[in-house]
């Protein structure tokens, strides 16, 4: 029987480890990085997006805290004003934990492909 790796071999200028080895990466499609809806977001909203898309370990719903953008050297006011861009763009969609005192809940949204296949 063969033992489980530990850490994905990446290519080494996608990896900051000398040895290349990665717990966790994301996939990111070549039709997402060429749509014009991708084109339109800010370079910022790219970036958390991509954040986002890391923390939510491939699940569609996920949290985003202050404090893990923070890990990835994103602003409070950087995070929020990309947040609402990506909302207003339909990559995703906020459903607010201040009433229970509970973090956001982000998912992410497919809105942005029907805007897309409008074009």
């Amino acid at each position: 029987m063969s033992r489980k790796k530990s850490g994905a071999g990446i290519v080494g200028w996608l990896s900051a480890r000398a040895d290349c080895k990665e717990g966790r990466f994301i996939q990111v499609g070549n039709s997402l990085l060429l749509s014009q809806q991708y084109h339109d977001l800010t370079a910022g909203a790219k970036n958390v997006y991509q954040c986002m898309a890391m923390e939510s370990g491939g699940k569609r719903e996920f949290v985003f805290p202050l404090s893990t953008a923070k890990k990835y050297g994103i602003a409070k006011n950087s995070l929020w004003r990309n947040i609402v861009e990506l909302q207003n763009a339909g990559f995703i969609n906020i459903q607010s934990g201040a009433s229970i005192r509970q973090p956001n809940l982000y998912s992410f949204s497919f809105e942005w492909k029907s805007a897309e296949a409008a074009r």
